[in-house]
């Protein structure tokens, strides 16, 4: 059934294969590409277009998860070129902790903050992304169709029955650049603003067919509800191809004609105190896209050295994706000091840790208590057979404080927070992360001048010492004009005073100072 949505709409697809008798079969030309519904983690339904143009679905044994790796993966494309893409709800991000798919509630028919994901999918990825269960449990599976240019566009379609507004996004880079990442590559509305731009959309016969396509689908899904399902607007998406021709890929952001008052309700935040009484609400169609939860928040600036955007390790102790670089050493002395600073601010039971208990004897709910309330939950992670006894006797152990264990930025500032030692730890990750090389460091005398200073002083006393001494041993009384004359016998009779008289300063310079104090 087709509601007021701000997110993607999987029902239309069941209304597109539909036959209606009121349209002709040559009238109604609409290419779908091969998408898979997938309910609670498993596939549902298959869509796809055979070759007369005609939309189909497929039976369920070719729903198998190997026969869909077969059918996706089994081209001509190469290795590293996006081969499908996955839409989901941004609720449903599975690696974050503050959407975490077991404390999701259920939500209201119409959500104002729903937004939709799209991860896209190279050949490498891809079976393991089908054959991975901690994937959005409810999302669309979409081929991937390659676009008319080197380089990734969409058109958006923003139709009401009176106008249809086309615009046209292209992705900055080359889509068959494969040493960016893929979302680089291929983000366009659902991306930020740094990695597409806006183009003209040229030519009267793409805009005349996209218009078409608009109105056939709106009259399709008119028909086939009997008139109960009047949309007034709509965002749709479609995509040319190096055949021109132009496919359906998914729509969002529906508008239906007379909208209830409990959804009208929920902009009154966003439209303010307006005695002004409204009738509908305004669609979305570039604010409803999210980033993925697996997707860095970056930009490639140098071409020479693209950046990698997907986060493949997980924080040990929030289960958040990051990067390896996002990774800081945590000495277990601050993961104690914490826990006992902040006692109150760790449950006494965690159900998210797992405790292995031993075999030899029954464990009570009072000894896992007893572990909660004494250890801290992370020490536990990471030694799941540990015993009150045995931390005690560790945590006063050098060796076991100094050991560190690697965590994500936010858990790093955490738990260095609540410890003196480790006060300005934000500055200096900050820092860290603006160093891309670290200098040398300095030598004694640039960092200590009081030193310079001294050893200076000492050097000409000793200098005019030796020269006394030299002239009162000389048997000749021969007079020295010449300061390198000085320099090269004193250097020659006071062999073992050499090292402390070499300065930064040229030795015959000195000699000439003291020549002419006198």
């Amino acid at each position: 059934m087709i509601t007021n949505t701000n997110g993607i709409a999987e029902s239309i697809y069941h209304y597109i294969w539909l036959k209606d008798d009121s349209l002709l079969k040559e009238s109604f030309q609409l290419r779908l590409p091969d998408t898979i519904i997938f309910k609670n983690g498993m596939p549902q339904v298959w869509y796809f277009t055979n070759q007369s143009g005609e939309i189909l679905m497929k039976k369920n044994d070719c729903r198998k998860p190997e026969n869909i790796i077969n059918h996706f993966c089994n081209n001509s494309k190469q290795n590293g070129q996006v081969v499908a893409y996955y839409i989901y709800n941004s609720k449903y991000n599975v690696k974050d902790p503050i959407n975490d798919p077991h404390d999701i509630k259920k939500t209201k028919q119409f959500d104002v903050n729903e937004k939709i994901c799209i991860y896209y999918l190279t050949k490498e990825t891809f079976p393991q992304f089908i054959k991975n269960n901690n994937k959005s449990p409810e999302g669309i599976l979409q081929r991937f169709i390659d676009p008319i240019a080197n380089h990734e566009q969409l058109i958006q379609a923003i139709w009401s029955p009176s106008v249809c507004i086309l615009s046209k996004k292209q992705n900055n880079r080359d889509l068959y650049d494969m040493q960016f990442d893929p979302y680089e590559r291929c983000a366009t509305f659902d991306g930020c603003e740094a990695y597409s731009k806006v183009i003209p959309l040229r030519g009267k016969q793409i805009s005349h067919e996209i218009r078409k396509q608009c109105q056939m689908i709106i009259q399709k899904l008119t028909n086939l509800s009997y008139g109960q399902t009047n949309i007034s607007r709509v965002v749709m998406y479609f995509k040319p191809d190096k055949q021109n021709h132009v496919w359906f890929l998914y729509c969002s952001s529906i508008r239906l004609q007379g909208e209830p008052d409990e959804q009208i309700e929920q902009y009154k935040s966003i439209w303010g105190n307006s005695n002004i009484k409204k009738n509908n609400t305004p669609i979305s169609f570039n604010t409803n896209f999210k980033r993925p939860h697996q997707i860095k928040n970056v930009l490639t600036v140098n071409t020479m050295h693209p950046v990698t955007l997907i986060k493949n390790i997980e924080c040990v102790e929030c289960g958040s994706l990051c990067q390896k670089d996002d990774l800081y050493h945590l000495a277990y002395e601050f993961i104690i000091k914490h826990f006992e600073l902040n006692p109150n601010s760790n449950p006494i039971i965690n159900e998210n840790i797992l405790v292995i208990k031993p075999k030899s004897f029954f464990v009570s709910q009072d000894h896992i208590r007893d572990i909660h309330s004494h250890i801290p939950p992370l020490i536990i992670k990471l030694y799941p057979q540990i015993t009150v006894a045995l931390y005690e006797q560790m945590k006063v152990n050098d060796a076991f404080l100094i050991k560190t264990i690697l965590v994500c930025e936010s858990c790093f500032l955490k738990y260095s927070s609540s410890n003196s030692t480790l006060s300005g730890a934000s500055q200096r990750v900050t820092k860290q992360k603006k160093m891309a090389v670290r200098l040398k460091s300095a030598s004694i005398l640039q960092r200590k001048p009081e030193i310079k200073e001294y050893l200076f002083q000492q050097n000409l006393d000793l200098i005019k010492q030796k020269k006394e001494a030299f002239f009162k041993t000389n048997s000749n009384k021969q007079s020295f004009n010449s300061n390198s004359q000085f320099s090269t016998v004193l250097n020659t009779h006071s062999a073992s005073h050499k090292y402390k008289l070499s300065l930064e300063s040229n030795f015959d310079q000195i000699s000439f100072q003291l020549n002419t104090a006198r």
